[in-house]
């Protein structure tokens, strides 16, 4: 009996030694994660009072600038015996004009109504639009519009043989002298894209020349954009230096704004002497400054109104 208590005694000491030892490096582990959480949780804290430090001292170094813009405007507004919000709309109208000068309006469907193109010409006005492009079928309606348009003038082109310019040199050389005749302040003549071929590059220059020569040098050319091979475009920008014509019309149709993007960056590294205009479905303000970005001259759509629109009504100038 007394061997087996000693055992037990024995057995049972042996346990708490291991529990204590297990008690022990449970403690050592918690030290060990206490001592990893501290530093982080305070360099976190630090980088949080920054951060906030920062966002403060930028809202009110904001806050400073906009006291001072309204000072200023209160000042000029006293000055000009006007309100700010006059000055605020002015401004605004002032910079939407200067967008919309560069947005031309494309009209190249086929039922387009005289009540349509009157209400077109008279809204036209409002935003400053650049000029409007149209087939010739609509050339006399416009320019009778353009005339009664009290709010200004527009430029008026024609468009011809668009979109796949497969009509005789006699017929486009025709419709160059009517529209001329009409009242056309230029002429933008379809090219097929085979005339970029290095064997066709001479009778695409003589046929340039007389676009200019019958349209009275205001002229320019279209080319469908999809299908311009680059190498044939640097040898094609050789030869058409040498001819007068006003401008060159890149048309991209239903492209995605990326595809025109991506085009018109490998074309303007490829180099271009002449205005460069860009005819796509573009139908938002935000793609047209995308587009401006790479050195474009003007751009045809046919949703140019509904894009000055849009911009009257973001800066409430019309009501929504």
């Amino acid at each position: 009996m007394t061997k087996t208590k000693t055992k037990n005694v024995e057995v049972k000491e042996e346990l708490l030694e291991k529990e204590t030892i297990v008690e022990e490096i449970k403690e050592e582990q918690n030290d060990c994660k206490d001592s990893q959480v501290v530093p982080l949780i305070e360099i976190t804290e630090e980088d949080c009072g920054e951060k906030s430090k920062s966002k403060k001292e930028k809202k009110s170094e904001d806050k400073k600038q906009e006291d001072s813009i309204v000072k200023d405007l209160s000042e000029l507004a006293m000055l000009l015996n006007t309100t700010v919000q006059n000055l605020k709309d002015e401004f605004y109208f002032l910079q939407i004009r200067k967008i919309m000068s560069k947005l031309q309006k494309v009209i190249v469907r086929y039922d387009m109504t005289d009540l349509e193109l009157e209400k077109f010409f008279y809204q036209a006005g409002n935003y400053g639009l650049g000029g409007v492009t149209v087939a010739p079928v609509y050339l006399n309606s416009c320019i009778k519009q353009n005339k009664k348009n009290i709010s200004g003038k527009l430029n008026i082109s024609s468009i011809i043989d668009f979109p796949f310019g497969e009509s005789s040199l006699k017929g486009k050389i025709s419709d160059v002298k009517e529209s001329v005749k009409l009242g056309a302040n230029s002429v933008a003549v379809a090219v097929p894209s085979m005339k970029l071929n290095k064997d066709k590059l001479k009778e695409l220059k003589k046929e340039c020349r007389k676009f200019c020569a019958n349209a009275k040098r205001n002229a320019g050319i279209v080319l469908n954009a999809s299908d311009i091979n680059e190498e044939n475009y640097v040898e094609a920008m050789k030869v058409l230096r040498k001819v007068k014509l006003s401008y060159i019309v890149l048309a991209f149709g239903d492209a995605t704004i990326d595809e025109v993007k991506h085009k018109l960056a490998v074309l303007n590294k490829l180099g271009i002497n002449k205005k460069l205009f860009v005819l796509a479905n573009v139908d938002r303000v935000e793609s047209v400054v995308e587009i401006f970005k790479l050195n474009v001259d003007s751009i045809l759509t046919p949703y140019a109104d509904d894009i000055g629109i849009d911009l009257l009504k973001r800066f409430n100038l019309i009501a929504k």
